[in-house]
Formats: structure tokens, C-alpha cells, sequence
């Protein structure tokens, strides 16, 4: 054993092996099932339920055709939270304790954005 406490220089790896099966069974594995399922398309002729792999990309194209008013009004949405909490942060972020600093970083936030959007060089 070395003056470090570690036996072995695999140690550090497979002490890293929990981690990585949690997230192979619990985040990759399941991607690449959605994946693979979601550019299936049914069987001619057969049971419900019964589809083969044609990798139909167009899949993804019918689905948001067909769910265009949910896309829309989570896109609505989403930009209404976005402008909400803008406006409850901007304003709270100058009168915190530590506004100093927060003053600071904002102005110069806005500097930057002003010439970017300008289209200065700085």
C-alpha cells in the first residue's frame, strides 16, 4: 500500500463502476430504446402493438405536425416564465445585501450586450 491509502492505480476506476452502471441502467439504456423505438413503424397487417425497424426519421416531422397546438402553447409558455422571472429577478438582484457586486456584474452584462448588439468590437 502506498503512502496515499491506495492499493492499486485501478482503484480510483473501479470505484467509479457504481456510478457508471446507475447511469447505463438508468439514463443511457433507456435513450437508446426511445431512439430506437421512435423510428419504428407498425407492421402491415399485423397485431396491434407488432412494428419493425424501418429508421423512419419522418416520425418526428408527423409528430409535430400533428401536436403543432402543443408545441406552440409550450413554446408560449415557456417564453412567459422566461419573461416572469426576468422581470421578478432584474429588479431584485439590485436591491440584495450584496448589490454591490451584483450591480457590477449586470452593468457590465449590459456593456457588453449593448455592443454586441450594436456590433461594435471590444
Amino acid at each position: 500500500m502506498s503512502k496515499s491509502g491506495i492499493s492499486s492505480p485501478r482503484t480510483p476506476y473501479l470505484l467509479l463502476l457504481p456510478g457508471i452502471a446507475f447511469l447505463f441502467t438508468f439514463f443511457i439504456w433507456p435513450i437508446a430504446n426511445l431512439a430506437q423505438t421512435s423510428t419504428q413503424t407498425p407492421i402491415a397487417g399485423g397485431d396491434t402493438g407488432e412494428y419493425e425497424q424501418t429508421l423512419r426519421w419522418r416520425n418526428y416531422i408527423d409528430a409535430f405536425i400533428e401536436n403543432k397546438e402543443q408545441f406552440g402553447r409550450s413554446f408560449l409558455y415557456a417564453a412567459l416564465a422566461t419573461i416572469i422571472a426576468l422581470a421578478i429577478a432584474y429588479p431584485l438582484a439590485y436591491r440584495s445585501p450584496d448589490a454591490s457586486s451584483v450591480r457590477g456584474s449586470i452593468r457590465s452584462i449590459e456593456a457588453y450586450s449593448g455592443k454586441v448588439i450594436k456590433g461594435k468590437k471590444l
